[in-house]
């Protein structure tokens, strides 16, 4: 049975010479198992997945963001409604360089932002 420790601990107590006693707590691991389907396709019609029939996504991205107090680039392409990734940043200063100038740690509150898809 695979098992992992998690705590142990041993003693001995006074009254039993050379005798060690222990205290072990132990977790039983379960392997995960994915369960495999067959997929059944008829001689007549089989479906191919192409750009039409793959699912698109429809979160609802902006195409436009205000800046807020305490904003950063780095925490408007964190959102989710943004990208959901603060390593885009660059992309936000690229698009509004000539609004931000060149330090883009100088967004104000109040300017609008175009956020590049």
């Amino acid at each position: 049975m695979p098992v992992t420790i998690r705590s142990f601990s041993y003693y001995e107590e006074a009254d039993a010479v050379g005798d060690v006693y222990y205290d072990l707590a132990l977790k039983e691991y379960v392997f995960v198992e994915f369960k495999r389907i067959r997929t059944i396709e008829t001689a007549v019609d089989s479906v191919e997945l192409t750009s039409e029939t793959a699912r698109t996504d429809d979160s609802e991205k902006v195409g436009d963001y205000v800046v807020i107090t305490n904003d950063s680039l780095f925490k408007i392409a964190a959102r989710s409604s943004v990208y959901g990734d603060g390593d885009r940043w660059r992309e936000i200063y690229d698009a509004n360089k000539a609004l931000i100038g060149a330090n883009p740690n100088a967004i104000k509150p109040g300017q609008t932002l175009v956020i590049p898809r």
